[in-house]
């Protein structure tokens, strides 16, 4: 069985893959629980056909939250480790069901 958040390191920083909220429609879910239960701000966002991208402002940290299709709902943040990242995907792992942290 898929953990319901898997983090992990990249190129790109800090992920957190949401796997329990996939799709499209898992976006906007994602996208509100950010705001209402970690004070983010919309800096920009950007939808096409096969991906979505929103960026946030988080306390003093910029975190993306990356819609692409077929991979799913993946938060980012460039500089790991970023103890905000880490709060958000240990509370989404509360939240759905998964192992804390």
């Amino acid at each position: 069985m898929t953990p319901p958040v898997i983090v992990t390191r990249s190129d790109r920083g800090l992920e957190v893959h949401v796997a329990a909220v996939p799709g499209w429609d898992g976006f906007d879910k994602l996208t509100q629980y950010v705001i209402k239960h970690h004070a983010a701000l919309v800096l920009s966002s950007v939808d096409g056909p096969d991906a979505r991208v929103r960026r946030f402002q988080v306390g003093s940290t910029e975190v993306v939250l990356d819609y692409e299709d077929p991979y799913g709902n993946t938060f980012v943040a460039a500089d790991p480790p970023c103890p905000v990242l880490l709060r958000i995907a240990s509370d989404l792992e509360r939240r759905l069901g998964g192992p804390t942290a």
